[in-house]
C-alpha cells in the first residue's frame, strides 16, 4: 500500500506545480464560471492487456505440504470508457471504468494438473476517479491534446475456472482490492467535438486470492500489475 501512497502524492505534487506553471502562460487553470456545455467529454476505449512480470510462484502453506503454485498470465484485452469534465484549459477530472480479460496457465505440475494446463480466465472489472493534466496545440486543421493522468480506484475480479481445474478439484476465488492506474496519451480532434484517442497506462492492483483444493484452502496476494495499451474515440459536448 505504501508504494501507492508515494506514487499518488508524487502525482498530486507534479500536477499542482505543472498546473501553476501552465497557468502563467495565459490560459485558465480553473474556469471562473460554472458553464457545463462544451466542457464534458465522453470516451470509449479498448486495447491490449500486457501483464507486467507475467510469471510468478505462490506458496500455499495449507495446501498439501506448502505446495508452490507456478502461474503465467497471458496477454489479454480490455474495453471501457470514461466521462470527464474540464475544470480549466489544463485540468480535467472524471470517472472511468473497464473490463479486462486474460487467461492464466499452470507452468508446473500442481495437484494433478500437468504443466501447461489452463487454470482459468480472469475477468476483472475496474472503476477509477481520474485526474488529468493536458495541453492543447492548435495545428490549424486539427487540435492535438497530449495529457497525463492518475487514477485511484478499485478492481473487482471474477475468475472462471477451466474444465481441467474443475476435474482436479481446484478452484480460484479472488476478492476485490485497491488499484491505481497511471496513464499518458493524446486526443487528436478531427472536428470541433470528435477526437481520436490513444492511451498507454500502467495498472497496479493487488488481489487477495483463495485457491481451494480437496486438501485445504489458502490465501495469497496475487499481483495483477499490467500495461494497458489502446485507443478509441472521444466526444466533447
Amino acid at each position: 500500500m505504501k508504494k501507492y501512497v508515494v506514487v499518488f502524492l508524487g502525482l498530486v505534487l507534479f500536477f499542482g506545480t505543472s498546473g501553476l506553471a501552465l497557468a502563467q502562460e495565459g490560459g485558465e487553470f480553473f474556469y471562473s464560471d460554472q458553464e457545463i456545455a462544451g466542457r464534458c467529454n465522453v470516451a470509449v476505449r479498448g486495447g491490449a492487456v500486457l501483464p507486467y512480470k507475467p510469471k510468478a510462484d505462490y506458496v500455499y502453506g495449507y495446501l498439501t505440504g506448502g505446495q508452490t503454485l507456478s502461474l503465467e498470465r497471458k496477454n489479454g484485452w480490455f474495453a471501457g470508457g470514461e466521462l470527464t469534465y474540464d475544470l480549466g484549459d489544463y485540468l480535467a477530472v472524471g470517472v472511468e471504468g473497464y473490463y479486462q480479460e486474460y487467461k492464466v496457465d499452470i507452468t508446473a505440475a500442481f495437484h494433478g494438473m500437468p504443466t501447461g494446463s489452463n487454470l482459468g480466465t480472469a475477468r476483472n472489472g475496474m472503476a477509477f476517479a481520474k485526474f488529468i493534466l493536458k495541453y492543447a496545440f492548435d495545428m490549424e486543421d486539427f487540435v492535438f491534446v497530449p495529457y497525463i493522468a492518475g487514477a485511484p480506484g478499485g478492481i473487482f475480479p471474477c475468475f472462471k475456472d477451466s474444465p481441467v481445474a474443475g476435474t482436479n478439484n481446484v478452484s480460484v476465488k479472488p476478492r476485490s482490492g485497491f488499484a491505481a492506474k497511471y496513464s499518458g496519451g493524446f486526443d487528436l480532434y478531427i472536428t470541433d467535438n470528435i477526437a481520436i484517442n490513444a492511451e498507454g497506462a500502467f495498472l497496479m492492483a493487488d488481489i487477495k486470492t483463495a485457491v481451494t483444493i480437496t486438501a485445504g484452502t489458502a490465501k495469497n496476494d496475487i499481483k495483477n500489475d499490467a500495461w494497458m495499451v489502446g485507443g478509441g474515440l472521444k466526444c466533447k459536448f
